[in-house]
């Protein structure tokens, strides 16, 4: 299992739907009978180029009311979904000593970027939708 944690950090003085181009952090998208279907960029995907699921926290959203709603979201999908995609970051060793860099030379942890491309979630696994109360009380 993989997680992302947070909307991508473009400018932290505006909430999501505020932003230049509101459409970069995962967002609801379209509601159906069967599910929703989701749209945009969430960080970091730990091993998640090793794992089998990927499981979206809510992230703290700022209180604009109904103007976060399409950012308050929680579910948990196949990594093999239909429009998701991982980038993931190179390791941080470059062929340096096993001396100089103990752990990164040997074990990396592999993060990611995911990016949501008009992915479809079942209503069964959606945990949170258009909920910022219950995304900035999730963590406290």
């Amino acid at each position: 299992l993989t997680h992302t944690l947070i909307h991508p950090q473009v400018n932290r003085a505006k909430a999501e739907h505020e932003q230049k181009d509101a459409n970069v952090a995962l967002h609801l998208v379209e509601k159906t009978k069967d599910g929703i279907v989701v749209d945009g960029i969430r960080l970091l995907a730990t091993q998640a180029a090793i794992t089998d699921e990927i499981i979206v926290f809510p992230s703290t959203v700022k209180k604009a009311g109904e103007k976060d709603d399409p950012y308050s979201l929680a579910f948990a999908i196949p990594n093999h979904t239909p429009g998701l995609k991982f980038f993931c970051r190179e390791s941080f060793d470059y062929g340096k000593s096993r001396y100089d860099h103990p752990l990164a030379s040997q074990f990396e942890e592999g993060d990611a970027i995911v990016s949501f491309e008009n992915v479809f979630v079942p209503w069964e696994r959606v945990f949170i939708l258009e909920n910022s109360d219950v995304c900035n009380r999730a963590f406290r």
